[in-house]
């Protein structure tokens, strides 16, 4: 028997955190076919991103496993989103395990 009151209805969705730009992971120092993974904090220009999406250029299979890195099997380039941090969002991440 559940405590106190139940409700039936899913929470409402936030709304969906979108990439403020992509760039090929070779942009970020990374080789061809590599890349950082979702999730992971990059520098770029000199401001931090969080990265949001990984996907292979040309629909090729890529391959994370919940590693750091996300890789091509195809050995082709990687489309990064990034979306950029803000102060407190950095403050927060540096306060998290990583």
């Amino acid at each position: 028997m559940p405590f106190g009151r139940r409700s039936d209805a899913a929470t409402p969705a936030g709304i969906p955190v979108v990439a403020d730009l992509h760039v090929v992971s070779t942009e970020l120092g990374f080789q061809k076919g590599v890349s950082p993974a979702p999730g992971r904090i990059v520098g770029y220009w000199g401001q931090e991103y969080l990265v949001l999406e990984v996907a292979a250029v040309g629909d090729g299979p890529i391959f994370s496993g919940g590693s750091r890195f996300v890789i091509t099997t195809k050995g082709g380039a990687l489309d990064v989103g990034l979306k950029a941090k803000d102060e407190r969002e950095r403050q927060m991440a540096a306060a998290s395990v990583r």
